[in-house]
């Protein structure tokens, strides 16, 4: 995917260029081309989305059940199981919301080219489409060129956590690992397990909030996120 790079990792188009492919669009209905690669990233997107869910889910139930049927439940080995899947929880929830950035993205731009042809069959005045291809030019710079957030963070962990269902697939294993803990002896194992799988969680999610997926800037209002 295209960071805040020198040169676009999807076109390699220089961000000196900036101004020159916001005028080209402006003056088109959209980059040759590029219609059909916007279809394709939003294809892509979709994909990532649905696989972060389903991976989630699937590695919940499955690690779940294996644990907790297992006969010799609850020991250090479930404990291990617990914190490596509230890891993967994690993994897979930062995953998504790149994945979903990402969608709303191109969508944002999609939506632009698609007032364009609205505008066009409405036979609307030639001032309101130099403002919509103004508009789109403004999308692919932001949200192309300089990869920008389309929403803002609190928006974004809302909609994870809470509309996409991973405050559950974080909540349910850390209970099933606070339970363990209360019903195994003691040993010196469990603080380097616990601080293992703290420092892991601590890296992805550093890594996550400075990587330049949310770097933030907002919508219009009237914006449907």
């Amino acid at each position: 995917m295209a960071k805040d790079r020198k040169h676009d990792a999807n076109t390699g188009v220089s961000r000196a260029s900036v101004p020159t492919l916001a005028a080209t669009a402006a003056a088109a209905v959209v980059p040759k081309g590029y219609e059909s690669y916007l279809a394709s990233q939003l294809a892509s997107a979709r994909s990532d989305f649905n696989t972060s869910i389903n991976w989630a889910f699937s590695s919940t139930c499955l690690i779940l059940t294996v644990v907790i049927l297992s006969d010799k439940f609850p020991n250090i080995k479930s404990l291990i199981c617990v914190l490596i899947l509230i890891v993967l929880a994690l993994h897979f929830a930062f995953r998504l919301a790149k994945a979903y950035l990402n969608l709303l993205r191109w969508a944002c731009i999609l939506q632009d080219v698609t007032r364009i042809t609205c505008g066009e069959l409405l036979s609307a005045s030639e001032k309101h489409i130099a403002e919509i291809r103004a508009e789109l030019a403004a999308s692919i710079e932001k949200y192309h060129l300089r990869w920008l957030s389309p929403i803002s963070k609190r928006r974004l962990a809302s909609a994870i956590l809470l509309e996409f269902g991973f405050l559950y697939f974080l909540l349910i294993p850390v209970a099933v690992a606070a339970w363990i803990l209360t019903h195994i002896p003691y040993s010196g194992t469990i603080p380097i397990l616990l601080e293992s799988s703290l420092a892991i969680a601590l890296t992805e999610t550093l890594f996550f909030i400075r990587s330049p997926y949310i770097r933030e800037t907002r919508r219009p209002d009237n914006m449907p996120w």
